[in-house]
């Protein structure tokens, strides 16, 4: 995402589309720019609330967004709507998957995931530990953490053991 404007009470910010999430219950997408600022302690991307369902982007768009920067649930994102995405072009690169390996101190591993929030990410190598969940999202940890389960704590579950879960 290219550096806002003067005033955070309405950035512009460009970049790719690299999550499109409009139609659906998100109402939104996520953008990206390659290397930014230059610095890995800053995220290179955003989401971007449309507030609405529409179909406004597609996967690969170059944008330009107005809106207005906030925090939601401890995730920055930029309120905008379909009148203030201005696609500059279409089927562009995405930028390359920034593979994730946080540490293991909390404090630590929040600055971690706070200078790659809304990047494309991955893993080279993931174990699923848990249901995906209503909102659609899937829980995962790298194999040599020895985490089986989202449930770690829970005596009536056995590490290594399949678990049934309800639903």
């Amino acid at each position: 995402v290219t550096e806002p404007s003067s005033t955070l009470n309405n950035p512009w910010l460009t970049g790719v589309v690299i999550a499109d999430l409009d139609t659906t219950w998100v109402r939104g997408f996520y953008i990206q720019a390659a290397n930014c600022d230059g610095l890995e302690t800053t995220s290179d991307g955003i989401f971007v609330y449309l507030g609405e369902k529409i179909d406004v982007v597609q996967m690969g768009d170059s944008v330009q967004v107005t809106g207005v920067a906030q925090e939601y649930y401890g995730l920055t994102e930029v309120v905008s709507s379909a009148a203030q995405v201005n696609i500059l072009a279409h089927n562009q690169a995405l930028p390359p998957i920034t593979l994730i390996n946080p540490p293991l101190e909390n404090a630590a591993s929040r600055n971690y995931f706070e200078a790659r929030e809304g990047m494309r990410s991955g893993l080279n190598e993931a174990l699923v530990v848990g249901p995906t969940d209503a909102d659609e999202r899937s829980w995962l940890a790298h194999p040599d953490l020895g985490i089986s389960h989202v449930f770690e704590d829970d005596p009536a579950l056995c590490a290594g053991q399949p678990y049934d879960f309800p639903g």
